[in-house]
């Protein structure tokens, strides 16, 4: 779970890939920042919003040059915009 303020780059062909379980990257922070990175694996389940990238109560988030793959949603964004602390 990222729960700060970051920026996660990925270099030449970086890949992030959850195995199959749960949201492979979880966002819980304002002004975060993900890119140049392929997000993947994350789990498939009716019950729970598995996603590649799930953001949730932030703001600020700047997603850019990702290539989601093999996810059951690509990005699930939820109370996106403002917190809730």
């Amino acid at each position: 779970m990222i729960d700060k303020t970051l920026t996660i780059r990925g270099e030449g062909r970086a890949v992030v890939d959850a195995g199959g379980e749960g949201s492979v990257l979880i966002v819980h922070a304002d002004h975060v920042t993900i890119r140049d990175l392929e997000v993947r694996g994350s789990g498939v389940s009716f019950m729970d919003d598995n996603a590649g990238i799930l953001v949730e109560e932030s703001a600020g988030i700047r997603l850019e040059n990702l290539v989601l793959s093999q996810n059951f949603f690509g990005i699930n964004l939820a109370q996106v915009g403002r917190r809730h602390d």
